[in-house]
């Protein structure tokens, strides 16, 4: 009989592959089977090194340096994305300092992607010894810090950032944009741009002028051609979108080369107005219905039917639409877009449908909206929507077999919020609940159609909880500050036996619910489900 140790490199390697996405826990076993299958395993498990300067970081971080930085470790030959998620400067970190990032990228070999994620700018020596040492590698920045270091490089890939302002006053408005523009300008192998916008009050320190000043927009001009993008997301309310600048957007950005829009829950109407001829080759799209200086809490509530119909009127124009993402009631979406909009074009290719509403699916309208979605789109392979338990912890009637009819879906997420009782925990609230709902859901589906395509039911149950006042002043101690609670429970089949674990980490949820997907889209797990904790402070 042929064991591990008697197959060849190449076979090996696909099997331990398989095991990092499908399962972690046996690749961390078998690596203390043997030196070659320790070596082996430890290439897929250390393939992606993420460190950050947090305290709760420290001890992890630590230790991670000391066996990247020992000569005697192979560890540093097996990793090929380095992401640093905090950093506070050589003087004030806790863990590493310019000198050892430059060591390390000496030392690891077959290096990929190296990822920025900290307002902390990127200290020059850093970024040459990247581009001395890994010339033909990506870098990946994500910051609310205009950082001039990083925006100079040849090999900037992936950017996503969040520009300060001082006010939305006409006329008054300083920002980053215009230095950010120029700096796109220059970025030739930039392929995903995200943007986003904040108010920050000290802006004017940082030495901006009368050419800083005006709409909240990149100051686009004709003959300016931005890189050629494949990833675009505009997430933020009070980016300024006036006709004259959307014309310009269109001119200035190649359309063709476009496969992913974002806008977040927002509707640039303006924008799409423009853009129905120039959207032929994407395959990914997200939208709401909320205008321009809407509020993002109260975005589910600023449903506008003419501006959600003028994205809609965009999408009989896409050749194949993969995914769509949508900002919306579930009755809102049953009445505009789903036979007009959707259906006809794109019944056949799309894959991944996301519903994000403030009002969970109830009633009899979204349960017709469901059976109609289920009609209209039998390809898909993965559905994320929110859901309200009707009488206690019970799906309603004919959900179940509504979902059922989706027999090529391979990932369901189901989003409950749940209600406040007294002084219960979220986690006694749903434990009792959370197995037997998703054993009864997935039952449905096998006795609909054994031969089902299902891999994975996620449920995640969320809610808000006040929180105590963190300030000793009346007026700030008198708004409520809320903090958002969630559990993940996650039921698929291994080796025939059906079973459901709990997560209260959405980043380990993630991992054991994710399939293997080579696509480069949706492999299955909502992003935005992705935030281990949240809060917001109301009156």
């Amino acid at each position: 009989m042929t064991s591990l140790e008697d197959l060849s490199d190449d076979i090996l390697f696909v099997i331990l592959e398989y095991l990092f996405s499908d399962r972690l826990s046996h690749l961390q076993r078998l690596r203390l089977t043997s030196w070659r299958l320790k070596d082996f395993a430890e290439s897929q498990i250390y393939k992606t090194v993420v460190v950050g300067d947090e305290e709760h970081h420290v001890d992890y971080t630590n230790r991670f340096m000391d066996r990247l930085l020992d000569p005697n470790d192979k560890l540093s030959r097996h990793v090929r994305n380095f992401s640093v998620t905090s950093y506070e400067g050589d003087d004030a970190s806790y863990c590493f300092n310019s000198s050892m990032f430059v060591r390390l990228l000496e030392k690891f070999q077959g290096f990929d992607n190296f990822s920025w994620n900290t307002d902390t700018p990127m200290p020059h020596v850093v970024l040459n010894a990247f581009h001395t040492r890994w010339p033909r590698s990506k870098l990946h920045a994500r910051t609310k810090t205009f950082d001039p270091v990083i925006l100079r490089s040849s090999q900037l890939y992936r950017l996503n950032i969040s520009v300060g302002y001082s006010n939305l006053y006409p006329g008054e408005t300083f920002s980053f944009m215009r230095r950010l523009k120029d700096a796109l300008l220059k970025c030739v192998s930039l392929r995903v741009f995200m943007i986003r916008t904040h108010r920050d009050p000290f802006i004017r320190r940082a030495g901006l002028g009368d050419q800083d000043r005006g709409p909240l927009n990149l100051p686009l001009e004709l003959g300016d051609k931005l890189p050629p993008i494949e990833e675009l997301a505009v997430d933020s309310p009070d980016y300024d979108y006036s006709e004259s600048h959307c014309d310009l957007l269109v001119e200035c950005i190649d359309w063709s080369r476009i496969r992913r829009l974002s806008f977040g829950p927002w509707c640039p109407h303006a924008l799409f107005g423009s853009l129905a001829n120039h959207v032929a080759k994407l395959k990914s799209i997200e939208f709401g219905s909320c205008g321009q200086h809407g509020s993002y809490l109260n975005r589910f509530n600023q449903f506008n039917p003419h501006l959600f119909n003028c994205a809609a009127r965009c999408l009989p124009f896409i050749e194949a639409m993969e995914e769509l993402t949508i900002h919306c009631s579930m009755q809102s979406l049953s009445s505009l877009v789903w036979a007009q909009r959707i259906a006809p074009y794109h019944k056949s290719s799309l894959r991944y449908l996301s519903i994000r509403s403030g009002d969970d699916l109830l009633g009899s309208e979204s349960l017709a909206a469901l059976e109609t979605l289920s009609r209209d789109f039998p390809y898909l392979q993965t559905l994320d929507l929110p859901i309200t338990m009707a009488h206690g912890y019970s799906w309603p009637k004919g959900y179940k077999e509504a979902l059922a009819r989706l027999t090529l879906l391979r990932d369901l997420h189901i989003s409950i919020r749940v209600p406040i009782r007294g002084y219960i925990s979220l986690i006694a609230c749903v434990e009792p609940h959370a197995s037997p709902l998703i054993s009864e859901l997935w039952n449905c589906f096998q006795d609909h159609d054994p031969t089902n395509e299902l891999e994975t039911i996620t449920i995640r149950f969320w809610r808000w909880e006040e929180s105590l006042p963190l300030h000793t002043n009346l007026e700030l101690s008198q708004k409520k500050r809320l903090t958002l609670k969630q559990m993940f429970y996650v039921g698929n089949a291994h080796d025939g036996e059906f079973g459901v674990k709990a997560y209260s980490n959405p980043k380990t949820a993630k991992r054991h619910s994710k399939r293997h997907d080579r696509s480069g889209f949706h492999s299955g797990w909502p992003s935005w489900w992705d935030s281990t904790a949240g809060n917001m402070t109301i009156p």
